[in-house]
């Protein structure tokens, strides 16, 4: 429990300049967006078409600047707040993913007809019911399960960009593209009906870390992932817990090396 309040911490530290935006874009209650876009405009794209139940769904987001003069925009992907991710399933009404981290990034300067892209692997999101005493008001707004995509069917999917503004900001809306979640058989089958309540294992595939600090939780959460990349090794979803199971070891090693050398650097 400590290890998560600790990690509930960080997240509220980190919201920093983008928390104006994200509250703003939070509190809009339509299916509808769109403001003067100051000469941008944004694009979501899949990577494909259909993905299965418990696959990371694998996302680009394309802002360009459409006007005849440059455009500064910064912090363009929905792990920074400026973008914000609704996800509407079977036609229902749109209700705001939750990115599972906040970082900070820099500015672009766009020039006419300029654009940048970023990615992202949406499978976690952070649930409302966990991060607010508020949550049961942010039903209708909000994701609430740990999962952004957890049932089987047709979502439609949009961003929305947030532009810092004087009094509030410009909410500039993509178009929506409609991902398919199928239901998965075999071996995925077999893996979703262990990580589909275990939302720990569906945060690793996403960020290829875990949400807790404890060691010994991590080493048993490390030996479960690795256990069913070697069970179900011609799975889809064992694949993209074997490439997050590489960036993790990767990471390890870094942190590794650079605790030895600073040790090594200590004076004697």
């Amino acid at each position: 429990m400590k290890n998560r309040f600790n990690f509930f911490v960080i997240i509220i530290l980190l919201l920093g300049v983008g928390f104006s935006i994200f509250t703003a874009i939070a509190q809009v209650k339509s299916n509808n967006f769109t403001q003067p876009n100051n000469g941008l405009q944004i694009e979501v794209s899949s990577a494909k078409d259909s993905y299965l139940l418990g696959e990371m769904v694998l996302l680009d987001f394309e802002v360009k600047n459409v006007s005849s003069t440059d455009v500064r925009v910064r912090g363009l992907d929905v792990d920074t707040r400026y973008v914000v991710l609704y996800i509407a399933y079977e036609g229902e009404l749109f209700k705001k993913y939750n990115h599972s981290r906040v970082k900070e990034k820099g500015w672009w300067m766009l020039k006419p007809g300029q654009s940048v892209t970023s990615h992202s692997g949406i499978l976690w999101n952070f649930s409302v019911m966990e991060t607010s005493t508020k949550w049961k008001e942010m039903i209708d707004t909000d994701i609430t399960s740990y999962y952004a995509f957890p049932k089987a069917g047709v979502y439609t999917v949009k961003a929305v960009l947030g532009i810092p503004g004087n009094e509030s900001p410009t909410l500039i809306e993509s178009k929506p593209i409609q991902v398919i979640i199928n239901e998965p058989v075999g071996d995925d089958l077999e893996i979703w009906n262990i990580i589909k309540d275990k939302e720990e294992i569906g945060f690793f595939v996403q960020e290829s870390f875990f949400r807790t600090f404890n060691p010994q939780e991590t080493t048993k959460l490390t030996q479960e992932v690795e256990q069913i990349s070697l069970k179900y090794p011609n799975s889809i979803i064992a694949n993209q817990i074997k490439q997050s199971l590489t960036k993790f070891r990767a990471y390890k090693v870094t942190i590794k090396s650079a605790m030895e050398k600073a040790e090594s650097n200590k004076p004697n």
